[in-house]
């Protein structure tokens, strides 16, 4: 091995760090020589996996696993790679590049000042929002199955106004009785976006950026900064992520969808290949299975210190984003137990969307369960994310209700959303205790639900007012039947799959279903039974 390229290359490269290569975005799984090779060598797992040639299996040699699927590994030479990838830069100048380039405080186009106040200011919430939707929730969705953010627009919308092209600062007077506004073009928008200290809301979707930059650059250059898009980015780590969040005072929504980054126990298992735990290449015979760790590469020796002091040290100087209220990490191929070792830096987190992450159990971190006491089902769930009330679990493989449970005994729970998964019906009641107390939406739709049982079941949740179900064989045949089967069921429903239960379809639902209930019991012990 040569260890003079080797020093260099692992200082450009660690394992776990994410690379742009032409207009492909790749993650660095291994470092180190190749048996039979010359040189050093990275390997690979590109995002598209259609790039790959393997999966991390090298001439009977096992040298990294894939996370997301099978073959999208590579083996590339380390100069070459050197040479062609793009490291991620800071998120202020992705901000910069995509919000003032090319306007500089100017108006686009003719090259005048800019000095038009700020016209998009956010209002203040005022009003509860529903707390389920299928569309509105741009970029915290998976397959059209969402929870929806809890503070939607309050700008009101105006019949018309598509028609409508004023000249740009027009004013458009009350209509119907609501306030003034202002319909701007795009040259006004622009000019406020290059008012960087001005931005509340900025999306480098896609961009090459990966860490905060310089210490107070990023809080001095947007201060008001409240949500922030990196969705598709080089962000590598939980650290840079949370190191991110926490630079950034006012930041209250971090979308982190599609991104590969390296959550608080990955990190643990790196500490320990750094350690030398795992210093020889592992032979195809010798492969863990499908469940145990998937990450194993080889790094030069760093000594004979602690894999659990080094551990410890890492969880110490993890940064805390204390204002972070809402985080979006759908499809980033992470676990529950990841998710839930991420808690000490989000303390105050309200929203959390893990849409299409292929978890199949919600038990909690061990550290958590030893803390639990006899407290049931859930153990010492409560402990983690005591202000979370809105959980997004859509499109993964939740097969058993028992898994479900477990977030039951979250005390601020209120939106649960669980669509597109495998559940089958329920046998016995969600809530157990005291579990779900405060849920009062739940997004059940896509799944294998069957029986009227199951909806029976449902409605014994004490507060649940909201409620999808649509995509399960219960309500494939005779929508109207259906609906009307569950609205008469579930007493305290208020919204069934997007649509309002007034006091009148209810009291027709319910007659129906008494008139049914009645028609087909033949006896008064029949009656009572139904």
């Amino acid at each position: 091995m040569q260890t003079s390229l080797a020093a260099v290359c692992v200082a450009s490269f660690n394992v776990g760090q994410r690379l742009q290569v032409g207009g492909e975005r790749a993650t660095v799984r291994y470092v180190g020589p190749v048996e039979g090779q010359t040189g050093d060598w990275a390997g690979l797992e590109w995002d598209n996996a259609v790039r790959g040639k393997h999966d991390g299996t090298v001439g009977g040699h096992r040298y990294f696993r894939c996370i997301s699927t099978e073959r999208a590994g590579t083996m590339v030479r380390l100069p070459k790679l050197l040479q062609t990838a793009r490291c991620g830069g800071s998120v202020l100048e992705g901000i910069q590049a995509r919000y003032q380039e090319g306007h500089s405080g100017t108006s686009e186009g003719d090259g005048t000042k800019c000095e038009r106040p700020c016209q998009f200011k956010p209002d203040s919430p005022t009003n509860e929002q529903s707390a389920i939707t299928s569309e509105e929730t741009t970029g915290h969705a998976s397959n059209g199955h969402a929870i929806e953010k809890a503070h939607a627009s309050t700008q009101p919308e105006v019949p018309g106004a598509a028609n409508v092209v004023p000249e740009a600062g027009q004013n458009v007077g009350p209509v119907q009785g609501r306030h003034d506004f202002r319909l701007v073009g795009e040259r006004d928008v622009r000019c406020h976006q290059s008012q960087l200290r001005l931005l509340y809301k900025a999306s480098l979707v896609g961009m090459p950026v990966s860490h905060a930059g310089l210490k107070g650059q990023l809080a001095a250059a947007v201060p008001n900064l409240v949500e922030l898009d990196l969705s598709s980015t080089l962000v590598a780590s939980w650290i840079d992520a949370a190191t991110i969040a926490a630079a950034l005072p006012a930041l209250r929504v971090l979308d982190l969808s599609h991104t590969r980054m390296t959550l608080p126990l990955q990190h643990q298992q790196h500490v320990q290949q750094q350690h030398g735990l795992h210093s020889q290449p592992v032979s195809s015979q010798q492969q863990r299975s499908a469940g145990e760790p998937q990450q194993q590469s080889q790094l030069r020796d760093w000594g004979d210190g602690g894999a659990q002091d080094s551990m410890q040290t890492l969880r110490l100087a993890e940064p805390v984003a204390a204002n972070l209220r809402t985080l979006v990490l759908n499809d980033c191929f992470v676990t529950w137990q990841q998710v839930m070792a991420t808690e000490g830096s989000v303390p105050q987190l309200e929203a959390l969307h893990l849409c299409s992450n292929r978890i199949s159990d919600v038990t909690p971190p061990v550290a958590a369960q030893s803390f639990g006491g006899n407290s049931g089902a859930g153990g010492g769930m409560r402990l983690l994310f005591p202000q979370l009330k809105v959980l997004d679990l859509a499109d993964n493989q939740l097969s058993r209700w028992e898994a479900v449970r477990q977030v039951g005994v979250l005390p601020c729970l209120t939106a649960l959303n669980v669509s597109s998964n495998r559940l089958p019906d329920l046998q016995e009641p969600l809530n157990q205790g005291r579990s779900f107390s405060a849920l009062r939406a739940l997004v059940c739709a896509a799944n294998d639900i069957s029986q009227w049982r199951t909806v029976d079941l449902l409605a014994r949740l004490p507060g649940l007012q909201e409620a999808r179900l649509t995509g399960n064989p219960l309500l494939s045949d005779g929508a109207a039947a259906a609906r009307s089967g569950v609205v008469a069921r579930m007493s305290g429903l208020r919204l069934l799959n997007g649509s309002v239960v007034d006091p009148a379809e209810r009291r027709g639902c319910e007659l129906h279903y008494l008139r049914t209930l009645l028609a087909t019991a033949d006896t008064p012990q029949q009656l009572a039974s139904l």
